[in-house]
């Protein structure tokens, strides 16, 4: 959206001496294949990808400046993510080129950094610091705290490049200090992220590890979990530093996964030979070498020659473990190439050092004059802030509800024939809860009754009070298990399997549910293994860790613990929720996952359920391979436990 109404802002302002060159009908079009595209490119990258070439290319035929510039730099991204710099930075020059002429200062500041990271990923140190320190430069003039963090955490990276582990550490922390003073989690991540890897060179392993924890304890949702296999690649990289080989393995194959998902061939490059490393010190010769061609064919392609090198030493040590001592002898003319290479590279680092300090010191003489200019403008500023935001409040509001009444419009068309042939199973589905809800609702009346009659004593009214909102989390259990039901019988939903970190999906489930517990003095026992990453779909397993949770202490009393375990085993994770409850007999037992036979027991609270929870908890483990088993014993307890599919 935001690209949509800075777009349409440029467009307003030149239509005048456009001469009619192109119609509005074409630049809208092209301006929302740009917003299509900023939403697209997180979820399906190729679908992106098409769209942007379109893009790029109808704005090229009409001579549409301003979508030239927002397509073009999404391409210039899309060739520097495959390794392309040459055809990355001829994009990003012409975006500024507009940008520039439009002064679209925002814009021009996200193509600097841009270029910088272009220039980073070629080593090329000092002309990277200065992009960044353009961008920086804009970004202060602007106030804009969140750019400004995240400029310092790239010129942090830079530092690290040349190995000037005292920059590279200031400049993070100053990033950190803007990130937590905005609240941003996704940037406390990276820069998290970042801190382990500087550490990690600085051979300070045990301080890599605290801050990489620290980085994947911020991990919450689908936005922070996109660093997740850095983190991982990262932690399996100071562990194989540390000697922790097999919890090192662990790491580095759920990154390689995660990379392998998202089609990162620099990620699956770096993790390939990190594994390789590894199972050579195993002397696993064998499966190193297919970990290390795998990385090696990825490096050459990006040309990327310190990697080579790495890749071809380790090569060499494969050869001469396996005794083919003929075949690492011919290696040696090649790694003695790259060895110069390197070391070449390793010279211009230091010239690169001289040559960034240079730049260091510009900056902050240009820092000192922003800082004047700021405190002189800064009322003008405001004011033109808040016009400017009242304009873009309306515009959005506009161009929202278009969008919404379209999209309404074709849901309505679509909907309709739905509706005609899912009206039978309507009328089922609304009796049965019709059925299970009247119950617990009137039951909810019936003491809310009392209470307005005040004829209740203090005493009286807390235990009322604690049972009502019992009953209530019950009945809200109860709704969200029959809509999880209904929804199942309209449509045959089909899993979306992905990778999923079973120990975040725990953390937030114990969170969610702690409320709960508490009412009824049940303690929540979280017990799981660091690293366990299944292959499931998110929300079912996520619906399956609530509804065993809330069945454990629905069926516990006071002072008991709920117990949440979970390991991998080759390639599954074993889930195991344990109560110590009232337990069940061996009849109820046989009864559990019955759709036509629903087991409806209450609680030790007086709980009531509808006994669909098991049974929807039986139905998506079917459908992601997955199986569920119960012991129990009267008055001693219950014990679920569930084997699903591992990464």
């Amino acid at each position: 959206m935001r690209v949509f109404l800075l777009a349409l802002l440029s467009f307003l302002s030149i239509s005048l001496s456009a001469k009619n060159q192109y119609s509005s009908t074409d630049t809208n079009r092209i301006n929302k294949m740009v917003r299509d595209i900023e939403i697209l490119i997180s979820s399906n990258r190729d679908s992106a990808l098409v769209l942007t070439r379109i893009a790029y290319e109808q704005s090229t035929k009409l001579g549409y400046k301003q979508g030239i510039a927002d397509a073009g730099w999404l391409l210039g991204s899309y060739e520097m993510h495959n390794s392309r710099h040459e055809e990355a930075l001829k994009y990003y020059q012409r975006s500024m080129e507009v940008y520039r002429e439009f002064n679209q200062q925002d814009k021009l500041a996200e193509v600097y950094i841009l270029v910088g990271i272009n220039d980073a990923m070629q080593n090329k140190s000092s002309t990277a610091l200065s992009w960044f320190l353009k961008a920086l430069e804009i970004a202060q003039k602007l106030n804009d705290d969140r750019k400004i963090a995240d400029i310092n955490y790239k010129i942090g990276i830079v530092y690290g490049q040349v190995n000037d582990w005292k920059n590279a550490t200031l400049y993070s922390e100053r990033s950190l200090t803007y990130a937590q003073r905005r609240n941003d989690v996704k940037m406390l991540e990276i820069v998290y992220n970042n801190l382990g890897v500087l550490y990690g060179q600085m051979k300070n392993y045990d301080k890599a590890l605290e801050v990489l924890k620290a980085a994947r304890s911020l991990v919450h949702d689908e936005n922070t979990a996109r660093a997740l296999p850095d983190i991982y690649q990262n932690m399996g990289t100071a562990l194989l530093e540390k000697g922790q080989f097999e919890l090192a393995k662990t790491y580095l194959d759920s990154a390689l996964v995660f990379h392998t998902n998202t089609q990162y061939p620099k990620g699956i490059a770096t993790t390939s030979l990190v594994m390789a490393e590894l199972l050579i010190k195993q002397k696993n010769y064998g499966e190193a070498y297919g970990y290390l061609e795998r990385g090696m064919q990825l490096t050459g392609e990006a040309d990327d020659k310190s990697s080579l090198y790495d890749a071809n030493v380790l090569l060499h040590k494969i050869y001469t473990g396996q005794g083919k001592y003929r075949d690492a002898a011919m290696l040696f003319d090649t790694i003695m190439a790259l060895q110069k290479i390197v070391e070449n590279a390793e010279e211009r680092t230091r010239v690169e050092q001289v040559s960034m300090a240079v730049e260091i010191q510009k900056a902050q003489d240009a820092v000192e004059t922003i800082a004047a200019e700021n405190d002189a403008k800064t009322w003008q500023r405001n004011l033109f802030i808040l016009a400017t935001f009242f304009t873009l409040v309306i515009v959005v509001i506009g161009s929202t509800a278009m969008i919404q009444i379209r999209k309404k419009n074709r849901q309505l068309t679509t909907q309709k024939a739905d509706l005609t042939a899912a009206n039978e199973m309507k009328d089922k589905v609304f009796a049965v809860i019709s059925h299970d809800l009247r119950s617990p609702l009137n039951s909810l009346i019936g003491s809310l009754e009392l209470l307005e009659a005040n004829v209740l004593d203090e005493k009286e009214e807390r235990i009322l009070l604690n049972n009502l909102h019992l009953s209530a989390s019950a009945t809200l259990e109860t709704l969200d298990n029959l809509l999880h039901w209904g929804s199942g019988q309209f449509k045959n939903e089909v899993a979306h399997q992905e990778a999923v970190d079973v120990n975040m999906l725990a953390e937030q489930t114990q969170r969610l549910l702690n409320n709960v517990a508490a009412h009824k003095s049940v303690n929540l026992v979280h017990k799981i293994e660091d690293v366990c990453i299944a292959r499931f779909d998110k929300a079912q397993l996520a619906f399956i860790m609530r509804n065993l949770m809330v069945n454990a202490i629905k069926f516990s009393h006071e002072g008991q613990d709920v117990e949440l375990h979970g390991r991998k085993e080759n390639d599954r994770i074993i889930l195991q929720v344990k109560d110590q409850g009232i337990g069940m007999s061996e009849e109820t037992r046989k009864r559990l996952f019955h759709a036509n036979d629903r087991v409806t027991e209450r609680g030790t609270a007086g709980e009531r359920g509808v006994g669909l929870g098991l049974v929807l908890i039986n139905e998506f483990l079917n459908k992601n391979n997955g199986t569920i088993t119960v012991s129990s014993k009267e008055g001693k307890g219950s014990c679920f436990e569930v084997i699903i599919p591992a990464v």
